[in-house]
């Protein structure tokens, strides 16, 4: 054997940037079998590796290596080496790792057939047929390159060319791999896989690549091609749906099929009595399962929760009906759609189960029982799903209005409300009745009421007894919208139209005020977007706050009250060791920036004091005290994203009056939210539930009884700095603004007035009709029901109406003829000699229905503001009376009830 000089040719593979580590071994397994005495000759396959390898490839003689002993061991002809040599070099010669050739492909097939006589005819033929195929795929320009890009982690084409696109024919008899016809399909499924999309590739990787390094040796070759002919139109519909790179997701998806692993799951099925063909047909049905899922806006997040569910059934029918389900199905924006049909799906018989997907096709992709839980959330303008869950009495009361009206049947209605009771009733009506009814509902529209006279009010009650209840429920939306309800605690219950003009009939000693001023406002449709507008839109907000608060959703066990005083003793220490570390600090310092530490320690040493108290003094107090004290402290003390808040949101639903609602909302939000695919609906309802938090505590029985108490005791020194509110008040008010503040919820409106923003300002300047509406003043009875058309706590406070320099505002929407809103005056002749006025209206409590603002974006708020601004100008004009908006010193809800609204108010 003539000498061959290796050290000049591994020069050239480490300029080609292979390791020196896999050069060198390779490079002394080629010198040692220079030196045998029947060398098999590797020193063309050597200089070839060196002028072909990259940095990807391994030296191949560890696994020739193996190779060579197992032949040793069964003391076989080892002239068959040559013919893996030849292998080699024949990889080498078309650019391909021979180390990952031996493998993946000549390893495994291998290791299935120990009659070593008998692999120079089965297998030879076959290692070279599938060289002759992956050089076939290295003509392309995707596999001409050392590196596939597009996926999570830069792929090697070796790795792509021999683990994933040879392995799984690695066991095909000779007879296929030789038929040009097979070789040719082949070929083109994996031309049509792309390797483009990261998500797809971590699909595979976690699913159909090891399934077949499992079974490639199990299942026939017709079965592994048609599973992998379904993988192109699935990358097409990945790349299509998701665009993501993985630094830009906050949580992929769990696209795995088993529970914890492949292997993990792989013994799960096999003890459950899984053969070949269960597996075979669970991963072809989850395939076509994902196809479907992923077309939808949040289909894939669902595929971890189907995959558990299904794989205890080994039941192509039902894996069938599952997909024809999720095609059934509205693509919401949301996964409770999802979660909630297939818990109905599981539970059905076979027969019903083949019939749900045509039933849910015929009712516009939802099943009606769950349409009436997405009004309970996202219809603010219906009582039907608060009262039929919670107000038992309530709709005990409708039940026996429409007996009394003869309009049983209406009762059924799943939207049953007072309003469409009387719309309903009106149909039926004769011409008089209807006619009667109608002008009344039209005069509290134009201000009219206020010249009723008793008669008027007696021939309304002949109509029935109950149309008063009906009818300030028609004419009030404050009475029929959801959120205002809950809370409102009316004190104004008058039965009869004659009885209520009696009570209030001392407001006509009120001057009357007659005014309306009438405007146009745009009313845009904010819900209705594709995937890709709110893919634009997601770009444009900060989502940081929902991915906060939707970790919060997330209930784990139940906290004493106890625990969170032992937490503030935690903030103590705390405070402590900072007060020490200034003190070291103060040591080391010149005296400029001594005299601002010694403030600092100053600071710090009186909020340790007062807080010390405070917890002293909360240990022997009511619960109800101490949850006040609690939800006054912990805005200033925790964030949105620490876990003692985390807790204190499950403390506060669990001790809440209203928990059964609120608990039945937590768990819609935690179950529908996907942070990657949030958009409006999902904002909407994480909003909803921080005001239904806030608005259902502050009229907790206790915690109204103990605030007012606060004002006189101990507490109120101490826990005064802590008050969120500008005037630094304890009251109702400083309770909702540090709820509010502790779940960031004015950030959260902010991001979702952009989105609604956004959806507008891609609209065409016409595409959304103008609507009426009016101001109206005209002080009359109906007034006292200021606070319920405003949606405000005074409406616990009716009688305030009488007071003869009150005036009542009323804010109504002209296309749905009821009133939605309201603002109140305060006539005060008091001079203020530096304005040069003598007297002046004080506007105050500015409240279009927050079902009304939540729909609107920060632009349409200010101008609605600006018409509501305008209309205060013309009264002004009217009556020659300056207007002096109340509040602008920030006091909470003075201005407006609603924070974001005031600040648009104040700035405007």
């Amino acid at each position: 054997m003539p000498f061959f000089d290796t050290k000049d040719i591994a020069k050239i593979g480490i300029q080609n940037g292979i390791s020196k580590k896999q050069i060198n071994g390779f490079q002394a397994f080629v010198d040692i079998d220079n030196l045998k005495e029947s060398p098999l000759g590797f020193q063309e396959v050597f200089k070839s590796f060196c002028e072909s390898g990259n940095s990807n490839w391994l030296n191949p003689s560890l696994i020739w290596n193996r190779l060579d002993e197992i032949l040793a061991k069964f003391q076989a002809d080892r002239s068959l080496l040559h013919h893996f040599r030849d292998l080699l070099a024949a990889s080498v010669r078309i650019g391909l790792s021979p180390h990952s050739f031996f493998k993946y492909v000549i390893s495994p097939r291998l290791s299935r057939d120990y009659d070593w006589r008998s692999w120079e005819v089965k297998h030879i033929p076959a290692f070279h047929s599938i060289i002759a195929l992956i050089a076939t795929l290295k003509e392309h320009e995707r596999y001409k390159k050392d590196q596939i890009e597009g996926a999570f982690k830069i792929l090697s084409s070796d790795i792509v060319l021999t683990k994933y696109i040879a392995y799984p024919i690695a066991h095909t008899p000779i007879d296929l791999l030789s038929n040009s016809v097979f070789c040719k399909s082949y070929i083109d499924i994996w031309l049509k896989i792309q390797f483009s999309n990261p998500l797809f590739f971590h699909f595979l990787k976690l699913n159909i690549f090891p399934i077949l390094k499992k079974f490639s040796a199990v299942w026939s070759t017709n079965q592994i091609t048609s599973l992998l002919k379904k993988l192109p139109e699935l990358e097409a519909t990945f790349q299509k749906e998701f665009s993501q790179k993985e630094k830009e997701w906050r949580r992929i998806p769990k696209l795995s099929i088993y529970s914890i692993d492949f292997e993990h799951g792989f013994l799960e099925r096999k003890k459950s009595g899984f053969n070949k063909i269960d597996y075979y047909r669970e991963i072809s049905s989850f395939i076509n399962i994902l196809q479907s899922l992923a077309t939808k806006r949040v289909g894939i997040f669902f595929l971890d929760y189907l995959g558990r569910r299904l794989v205890i059934h080994k039941d192509p029918k039902k894996y069938e009906a599952a997909i024809e389900l999720i095609q059934s199905l509205k693509d919401r924006t949301g996964l409770s759609i999802y979660f909630w049909h297939f818990r109905k799906f599981f539970k059905m018989k076979y027969e019903d189960r083949e019939k749900y997907p045509k039933f849910i096709s015929e009712n516009d992709g939802m099943d009606p029982e769950y349409k009436i839980i997405l009004d309970r959330i996202f219809d603010e303008e219906l009582i039907t799903d608060k009262s039929k869950y919670q107000n038992h009495e309530y709709m005990s009361k409708l039940q026996a209005i429409l007996k009394e009206l003869k309009m049983d049947d209406l009762f059924h209605n799943q939207n049953v409300s007072p309003r469409l009771v009387l719309k309903e009733f009106l149909k039926k009506s004769k011409l008089e009745v209807r006619d009667l009814i109608q002008s009344a509902i039209d005069d509290c529209l134009d201000g009219n009421d206020r010249s009723w006279h008793l008669e008027k009010c007696v021939q309304l009650d002949r109509i029935s007894k109950n149309l008063f209840f009906l009818f300030k429920s028609y004419i009030i939306r404050g009475f029929s919208a959801f959120q205002e309800i809950n809370w409102l605690g009316h004190k104004n219950n008058s039965s009869s139209f004659n009885h209520h003009w009696e009570a209030y009939k001392d407001v006509h000693k009120s001057p009357s005020l007659r005014f309306f001023y009438d405007f146009l406002f745009k009313k845009r449709n904010s819900d209705d977007t594709n995937k890709k507008q709110e893919e634009v839109i997601r770009q444009k907000i900060n989502i940081d706050n929902f991915e906060y608060f939707h970790i919060l959703t997330e209930f784990g066990a139940s906290t004493n009250i106890n625990t969170f005083f032992t937490y503030f003793q935690k903030k103590l220490l705390s405070i402590r060791k900072s007060i020490q570390e200034l003190k070291n600090h103060s040591l080391e310092v010149d005296k400029s920036e001594l005299n601002k530490i010694q403030k600092s320690i100053l600071h710090l040493e009186r909020k340790h004091s007062n807080l010390v108290e405070l917890l002293e003094l909360a240990r022997v107090k009511n619960g109800s005290l101490q949850k006040i004290l609690l939800i006054i402290l912990f805005p200033n003390f925790f964030s949105i994203k620490d876990q003692e808040t985390k807790e204190f949101y499950q403390f506060l639903i669990e001790s809440n009056s209203d928990r059964k609602e609120l608990e039945f909302l937590n768990k819609f939000i935690f179950e529908d939210v996907v942070i990657d695919r949030i958009s409006l609906p999902q904002i909407e309802s994480i909003c909803r539930i921080v005001e239904e938090i806030s608005q259902s505590t502050m009229q907790e029985i206790g915690i109204k009884e103990n605030i007012s108490d606060i004002q006189n005791s101990e507490f109120f020194k101490l826990l005064k700095p802590y008050s969120l509110v500008k005037s630094k008040e304890l009251n109702v008010n400083a309770i909702d603004a540090a709820i509010k503040k502790l779940f960031n919820l004015n950030k959260m409106i902010k991001e979702k007035d952009k989105w609604i923003d956004s959806v507008h300002s891609k609209e065409s300047t016409n595409s959304n009709p103008l609507f009426q509406y009016r101001i109206v003043l005209n002080k009359s009875p109906l007034d006292s029901y200021y606070g319920t058309m405003g949606g405000i706590c005074l409406a616990q406070y009716p009688k305030l109406i009488i007071e003869t320099r009150l005036f009542n505002f009323r804010i109504v929407d002209l296309k749905r003829k009821d009133i939605m809103g309201s603002m109140l005056g305060y006539y005060i002749n008091t001079p203020i000699p530096k304005l040069k006025i003598d007297r002046y209206l004080s506007v105050f409590a500015i409240n279009p229905l927050l079902s009304f603002l939540t729909k609107l974006g920060g632009k349409d708020k200010i101008l609605f503001y600006l018409h509501i601004r305008k209309s205060l100008e013309e009264f002004a004009k009217q009556f020659n009376i300056p207007i002096l908006l109340a509040g602008a010193d920030g006091t909470f809800g003075l201005i407006s009830e609603y924070p974001n609204f005031s600040s648009i108010i104040l700035k405007n």
